[in-house]
């Protein structure tokens, strides 16, 4: 065997051992912070410190998982996620099953003043929690840019999350995004938002691309709020309901403000199942509003 060979042989093998062996942390309510957290037996008992230890990790380090296992867990407000290249995964995506509550004190219910939190890092999976934000004003989850940089704080997944707060707890926003540069936002359930499922509201940068498919939205008020100016959003494969509880209701599915003065947003095969005037209001100052093959509406 050549040298040329045998380097690449070596190479492929210690990528192999990386790729199959990350980083492992564990949250789990039998857990404790004084605890390493590398295992189920020595797990860490709040998200806050598994969210820290993925921060503290060394800049190299890629693909490190926070495993959640089930259960309601208290968590202090304004998280900040910095570090790149992580998962942050509940063991049972179920809804219900695994329950960040997001308030002012750590282990204890007081007011959110606060969001809950914030992405400020790229290429990192968020997937299978419930989110609930106490009280109603403010976001479970925000997505924005470290720094003013175009490509900082994008290419994060948002999967399978259950954003579903209590009708006493209803959130601004479930999830706020801005400014950040070609995230995906799949496979999520919003209900009862008091403002917006998902709130677009400025952009940092250079021009950016958002893509939400494959979501619910459930009495959110407004399913969908475009408000910045130049964003590139996909809009696919979504369902939006007004929802039958008490204080449910959608007056608009997608709503673009006359914030948008540049962009495109393509709406394409969403069902609007909403009793309310409109499907998408469209007030937009510029850019383009393409519509395909939509259901009940559009």
């Amino acid at each position: 065997m050549s040298i040329r060979s045998e380097l690449y042989r070596i190479r492929k093998t210690l990528r192999g051992s990386i790729e199959t062996a990350p980083i492992e942390y564990h949250v789990a309510k039998t857990g404790n912070d004084s605890q390493s957290g590398k295992s189920l037996s020595a797990a860490f008992l709040t998200p806050e410190k598994g969210i820290e230890a993925l921060n503290n990790l060394a800049s190299s380090v890629r693909g490190a998982v926070l495993w959640i296992h089930p259960g309601f867990y208290f968590v202090k407000d304004g998280q900040e996620l910095e570090k790149y290249h992580t998962r942050i995964k509940a063991v049972d995506p179920t809804p219900e099953s695994t329950v960040f509550f997001f308030s002012g004190t750590s282990g204890e219910l007081a007011v959110a003043t606060l969001d809950g939190l914030t992405v400020k890092s790229g290429y990192n999976i968020i997937s299978g929690i419930t989110m609930y934000v106490h009280v109603n004003t403010k976001a479970a989850i925000v997505l924005t840019d470290h720094t003013s940089g175009a490509d900082e704080g994008g290419f994060n997944i948002i999967d399978g999350l259950y954003f579903s707060p209590q009708a006493q707890d209803g959130m601004a926003h479930c999830l706020k995004n801005i400014g950040a540069n070609k995230n995906i936002i799949r496979n999520c359930r919003f209900e009862g938002a008091a403002t917006a499922g998902i709130d677009i509201s400025s952009n940092i940068g250079n021009p950016v691309s958002l893509r939400i498919e494959d979501c619910e939205f459930i009495g959110t008020n407004i399913g969908i709020n475009i408000q910045c100016a130049n964003y590139n959003t996909l809009i696919q494969r979504n369902w939006f309901s007004a929802g039958v509880q008490s204080g449910e209701n959608m007056t608009n599915a997608i709503v673009i403000t006359s914030g948008m003065t540049a962009g495109k947003v393509t709406v394409k095969n969403n069902d609007f199942e909403q009793s309310a005037a409109n499907d998408i209001s469209d007030s937009k100052a510029g850019g383009t509003l393409i519509e395909i093959d939509n259901d009940n509406g559009a």
